[in-house]
């Protein structure tokens, strides 16, 4: 399912509240309830919401910073120092940092390179990196590292959502089959009572052995016994559908008994073609997308270890006037400065060598992985279209068959009316039916699980 339409599942959830029909809950109101309740879908979305603090707290490394700083010394009656220093640092998001600072430093014993007088000092301070550190930093690395944890997360929560989506429709699913089970089981303990009755209404006629009335309570019996059955699985897979909801009106409803599944649940999975669809489905797989992410930051921790191969460089230039105590404007000039390089070099390089070369391990083992998930993909995709085909091909002979088995039923049924045949070969045409019908209901529930799985597999919806 694509992000674009699980968002918009969920904003038909925040627009249009769940509303069980008071015959049928179906597949798409019930797929919409799961992402709207469902604590998985709910811990996806924190998923996300998790990647955004993220992303904000390392945005805030560009944060300005204001820096005060006091300092006074008093003893014996001398007035050493006062100090007070203020500033403004501004890290860009670029490679150049800048300082705004104010500074009023007094006192009989201060260090006469710290006088400012009574003014003050007003300087602009601005840091650049020449070498290592102008490409990119750490600071912008962890800005970029966050970026790409965002975009994983959402593509976690898509993979996350594809997967509660997978389940919760086979749950639903299973709740169908069991509900068609329970309607034959419920058809045929009927038509069994009907026949032990009048099997037994005609042996007190005289017109049947007393074998075929027990032969047809014991039949009636089994018939109930595969009815209750089928009831308990009812009751399982309705429990399972609302296992993630809290006790309410909609669980209750459901557990009543009184909300079906719609009917033609088959009907709404889509068919596939393999012509192109394999290679879209793919191609925009968040599975992928997720290593493409990963790859990606990976290759932006590469740049910076590789920058870090260069010589520290870094030249700072201040430019330099008095305060602004005495109500004049402050005016920078060229000819008011103070400046200073620092450099440093590590001789052998073993250190930041040694982790360039880790990190394009780490690069090539991360894109081996995501072409061996391209190649696990691509293989279970085409493993299903086989399985689709083979699997439908399996419900259809099984569908005709039960035709057929009904057919020799109910002249089974005509004779056995007439008095040419028993109850025992009625049940062994019944018993014949009931095999092939049991048989058409697990080949449906394949086809079913295919092709939702091939909706899981290739991200698109299938409501």
């Amino acid at each position: 399912m694509s992000l674009r339409f699980t968002l918009f599942s969920i904003s038909l959830v925040l627009l249009f509240p769940l509303q069980i029909h008071s015959q049928e809950l179906t597949l798409q109101e019930y797929l919409l309830w799961v992402l709207k309740d469902h604590p998985m879908a709910q811990n996806a979305e924190l998923n996300v919401q998790r990647g955004d603090a993220q992303f904000l707290q390392a945005k805030g490394v560009f944060d300005p910073v204001i820096v005060s700083k006091w300092k006074e010394k008093f003893y014996q009656g001398k007035d050493y120092y006062n100090t007070a220093e203020n500033a403004v640092v501004y890290q860009s998001p670029f490679a150049l940092s800048m300082v705004g600072q104010l500074d009023l430093n007094n006192g009989d014993y201060l260090n006469p390179e710290a006088y400012t007088g009574k003014d003050g000092l007003m300087t602009l301070v601005f840091q650049l990196p020449i070498l290592q550190g102008l490409v990119i930093d750490e600071k912008r690395l962890a800005v970029r590292r966050a970026e790409q944890i965002q975009a994983m997360a959402i593509l976690e929560k898509q993979m996350a959502l594809n997967e509660l989506l997978f389940q919760s429709t086979m749950l639903y699913v299973d709740w169908a089959i069991a509900e068609k089970r329970k309607v034959i089981a419920q058809d045929l303990a009927n038509t069994a009572k009907d026949r032990y009755q009048a099997t037994k209404q005609r042996f007190l006629g005289g017109d049947r052995p007393a074998m075929d009335t027990l032969e047809a309570r014991a039949q009636w019996q089994s018939r109930e016994i595969f009815l209750q059955e089928a009831a308990l699985q009812v009751v399982k897979s309705r429990l399972a559908l609302v296992a993630f909801v809290e006790e309410r009106n909609e669980r209750k409803n459901i557990l009543s008994l009184s909300i079906l599944p719609q009917g033609n649940t088959l009907d709404i999975l889509p068919l596939y073609k393999p012509s192109g669809m394999l290679e879209f489905g793919l191609a925009n797989h968040p599975e992928l997308s997720w290593y493409s992410s990963k790859i990606t930051l990976l290759n932006w921790e590469e740049k910076w270890k590789r920058e870090k191969l260069k010589p520290k460089l870094n030249v700072q230039y201040n430019l330099l006037s008095k305060g602004i105590s005495d109500g004049s404007d402050v005016s920078f000039s060229t000819q008011n400065y103070r400046w200073g390089l620092e450099m440093a070099f590590p001789i052998f390089l073993r250190d930041a060598r040694g982790d360039l070369q880790l990190q394009k391990l780490k690069i090539k083992e991360a894109e081996n992985d995501q072409e061996w998930k391209r190649s696990q993909l691509r293989q279970k995709a085409m493993s299903l279209e086989q399985q689709e085909t083979i699997v439908r091909d399996q419900f259809v002979l099984y569908s005709q068959n039960v035709n057929l088995y009904q057919r020799l039923l109910e002249a089974e049924q005509i004779k056995f009316q007439a008095g040419e045949s028993a109850v025992f070969m009625v049940n062994q045409r019944e018993n014949a039916w009931l095999e092939n019908q049991l048989k058409a209901l697990e080949y449906e529930r394949k086809w079913m699980e295919t092709r939702i799985q091939m909706s899981q597999l290739l991200f698109m919806p299938y409501f």
